[in-house]
């Protein structure tokens, strides 16, 4: 018998006696308070690690803390041991519970069910962490199956290895090992398939929630099964790789882990960071690790030239689907009109009926041609992906030119569930779509006017156009409206929105030569706080030294250097602490004063040149007075001597360079004063080519590439700029590789594809007293047909958001009678 089991044991048979008295049960309370009073640290302001974690468990035990702040500790708590710990400890689960605390009655023992079941609870929660009991509840047997070996793998013990024959079944936690030169292909329970690569090692533990791969070094690459429930995943020793079904592959080394995805989708958690990843796309646990491509993560793969027609598929498909024509604009909305005051949440689109049957169709054609692709087109999931577009086609043609959905929350703050709302086209229509109800899925209420599906439903009583959002939006309808959604952020807060934000209005625009995708943030009054450090539009004159090849660039016009510095130092607590009055005594100079005094409200920094071996970093930010700024960096680099860093100063044609290095250190740090700007870079070669960009007018601002990407109706300036044209990159490594591998022609005829894929993106940003507005023509939000049509695998999911309203379930519905 175990510690654990003992004391359980122990604990029940203290309570099958009389059950305690109100003394000692005030007692006990009063006991488990006063150690939560005296344990309590301060409720930190922000939340920065673990400490402040355990200092907010006491108001989260009380009930004293925010919703949001609730449930970021909840979320703590399902993923940290040592916080679980504490908290079973605060609460007093965690304490051993001898027979001194109850007592044996003298007379007949009163009934203690109750209180054993009680006792057997507390005990449980308090001795038993989440990951214990999701392993405890994890599905017995092996946890996989060796189905093929190329070569010799080796189950790992201490003993020593062991060969393996294809056919072995893996056990909890047992780590296998492929030799050099070999490969293998293991089953897990669930379907999912791992490739090994040579000299890999991985073991897989079970749980509840689903399998865990742990990857000790290698290279694996991942078929994942659809999960029933949890997620898939993959550890290393810096990452942690969720899916629920998709391809990836994972390589762990001595440098770190690299991520890269096939097919599907990913999420990658690594230095307290979480990174979405879709199909092309790589991540790495150190920056150098990411400069790499899928193709080359998949290159040891026997099944390597399907997975690269895969991606090349894919990438051809979303420049298909990006031509199709989409319906007009609509310059008005009747649905608009009859809907309720308390909508918060309003999305409306176009009915796309018609265009999701061409997008089946180009799916059809493409993956029906494609052998490596044409079993996963026929397979049940996509299967009933077509059923339910073909479905959405038949209830479309019905239907209005658009298509809303709208949310509200009750006075809990609870959002309701989603109603769908659309126009019927007449009488013909409403009884086709009578006919076809009997099929619904949610209760769908069909009147002369509207159709409106979803657990609950609201009303068509109309008042909601008069509201402020509803204004807004029928602003938006007035333009032309293509996509719409927009949220009313004070109903959904409850009056807890920070700085007074209003609303958020997204919109996208087809039709032009390119979408006109803009997203608004509108504030109640003038901008405070961090969204007030935008300012205004304004010339940026230093985007200038930056070159039209430029890999990526971002701008931006800002307030006072030295007012947000402060308003920083206020937000993280640190203006006026004794923190930074010793760190200013330390280097003779004020923080504000000497290091932000004398700096501009405008900065730009870009990537222009290669990645490797140093990547081609530039920065100009604006300089009001050079000398303060020098003398200021000069005394920073002083205190920092005995770290090894040093400025170097020297004069070379008149110009004054300066260099900062550090001892050990190979990247150096250069820059120089130019027209009243400070111009960085790691190389003094990057920054004669940046200030000759400027001499000659050759800035990226002023090249036809850029120029054509700026968002219809833009005013003359911006308040901020983010551009990335990674085509240029994506062909040189394209290039490189195809000089140092023996690619044959179909692996060479994708990569060429997926280099050409690439296209540039401007996302320009408009700043006013009482909104920011962020606009692109090149489709940078993703809202809009290409994603609701190919999410995730590349299936047409748009179907879900109508058509699953009349899909075979339930028994016919009652004609609706509130809908006139």
């Amino acid at each position: 018998m175990n510690e654990q089991e003992r004391k359980l044991n122990d604990a029940l048979d203290a309570l099958r006696g009389e059950e305690p008295n109100a003394a000692q049960a005030a007692h006990s309370i009063e006991k488990v308070y006063d150690q939560l009073a005296g344990s309590a640290p301060a409720a930190p302001t922000r939340l920065r690690g673990q400490e402040d974690f355990h200092a907010l468990l006491v108001p989260y035990l009380k009930g004293e803390l925010s919703e949001a702040r609730r449930m970021l500790v909840a979320d703590a708590l399902s993923k940290d041991p040592d916080l679980r710990r504490r908290y079973d400890e605060l609460r007093g689960n965690a304490r051993t519970m001898g027979p001194q605390l109850v007592k044996k009655a003298a007379g007949p023992s009163r009934p203690f069910i109750p209180w054993a079941i009680a006792a057997t609870v507390l005990l449980v929660t308090g001795y038993l962490s989440f990951d214990t009991l999701n392993q405890l509840f994890a599905p017995a047997g092996p946890r996989a199956q060796l189905a093929s070996v190329a070569g010799e793998i080796y189950k790992v013990s201490a003993a020593g290895l062991e060969p393996l024959q294809p056919g072995a079944p893996l056990g909890e936690k047992e780590a296998v090992r492929t030799a050099k030169g070999s490969s293998a292909v293991v089953r897990l329970a669930d379907g999912s398939l791992i490739e090994m690569n040579e000299r890999s090692e991985l073991s897989i533990a079970g749980a509840f929630t689903g399998s865990t791969i742990r990857l000790e070094r290698g290279n694996i690459l991942v078929q994942a099964a659809k999960q029933k429930r949890g997620t898939l995943k993959v550890a290393t020793r810096e990452s942690v790789v969720n899916v629920k079904g998709t391809i990836f592959s994972v390589a762990a080394g001595m440098l770190g882990t690299q991520v890269a995805v096939v097919e599907g989708h990913v999420v990658v958690e690594q230095a307290g960071n979480r990174e979405d990843l879709r199909p092309g796309q790589v991540t790495g646990s150190d920056t150098t690790l990411k400069r790499t491509t899928v193709a080359s993560q998949i290159a040891w793969s026997k099944d390597q030239e399907k997975y690269l027609a895969m991606l090349g598929e894919f990438a051809a498909i979303r420049q298909q689907l990006a031509a199709l024509p989409l319906p007009a604009l609509r310059t008005q909305s009747k649905i608009l009109d009859q809907l309720p005051s308390q909508v918060a949440v309003y999305a409306a689109i176009p009915n796309l009926s018609g265009t999701v049957a061409e997008a089946s169709k180009i799916f059809e054609e493409r993956f029906a041609a494609n052998p490596a692709l044409a079993k996963w087109w026929k397979s049940e999931d996509v299967a009933k992906a077509r059923a339910a577009a073909e479905q959405l086609r038949t209830v479309g043609e019905q239907l209005g030119e658009e298509i809303v959905i709208v949310a509200t929350r009750d006075a809990a703050g609870k959002f309701t569930d989603p109603m769908v709302v659309a126009e019927v086209k007449g009488a013909s229509a409403r009884a086709a779509l009578l006919e076809m109800k009997g099929n619904a899925k949610l209760p769908v209420e069909i009147g002369e006017q509207f159709v409106v599906a979803g657990e609950k439903t609201l009303p068509m009583v109309g008042g909601f156009k008069s509201t402020r959002l509803g204004q807004t939006i029928a602003s938006s309808y007035q333009q032309g409206a293509g996509w719409i959604l927009a949220m009313d952020l004070e109903q959904i807060q409850l009056g807890r929105v920070s700085n007074n934000m209003q609303h958020l209005m997204v919109e996208r625009r087809d039709g032009g030569p390119r979408p006109d995708t803009r997203a608004t943030l509108s504030f109640s009054g003038t901008r405070t706080g961090i969204p007030s450090w935008l300012a205004e539009p304004a010339p940026m004159p230093s985007l200038d030294y930056v070159s039209p090849q430029a890999g990526f660039a971002t701008a931006a016009v800002t307030k006072d250097a030295k007012q947000m510095g402060a308003e920083f130092l206020a937000l993280v607590g640190l203006a006026g602490s004794q923190q930074l009055s010793e760190l200013e005594a330390k280097l003779g100079l004020k923080v504000l004063d000497d290091l932000l005094g004398p700096l501009g409200g405008e900065v730009t920094m870009a990537l222009d040149g290669p990645l490797a071996p140093t990547p081609a970093v530039l920065m100009a930010a604006e300089v009001y007075d050079s000398g303060r700024l020098t003398t200021s960096l000069r005394r920073v680099a002083q205190e920092m001597q005995p770290m090894g860093v040093e400025m170097v100063e020297e004069t070379v044609n008149g110009r004054t360079w300066y260099t900062l290095k550090a001892t050990g250190r190979p990247v150096e740090f250069h820059f120089t004063y130019d027209a009243g700007y400070v111009v960085m870079a790691p190389t003094r070669e990057a920054i004669t080519k940046a200030l000759q960009n400027r001499q000659v007018g050759n800035g990226l601002a002023r090249s036809p590439g850029f120029r054509e990407l700026i968002p219809a109706g833009s005013p003359v300036n911006m308040s901020a700029v983010v551009y990335y044209n990674l085509g240029p990159q994506m062909k040189t490594m394209v290039d490189a590789l195809k000089k140092t591998m023996n690619l044959p022609e179909q692996q060479v005829k994708v990569l060429d594809q997926l280099a050409a894929s690439q296209e540039p993106v401007l996302i320009a940003v408009y700043a006013e007293d009482d909104k920011i507005t962020v606009a692109s023509s090149s489709g940078f939000f993703g809202f809009g047909l290409e994603n609701l049509l190919a999410a995730g695998s590349g299936m047409p999911v748009m179907p879900t958001l109508l058509g699953g309203a009349f899909q075979r379930s339930r028994p016919p519905l009652q004609e609706g009678k509130r809908i006139q």
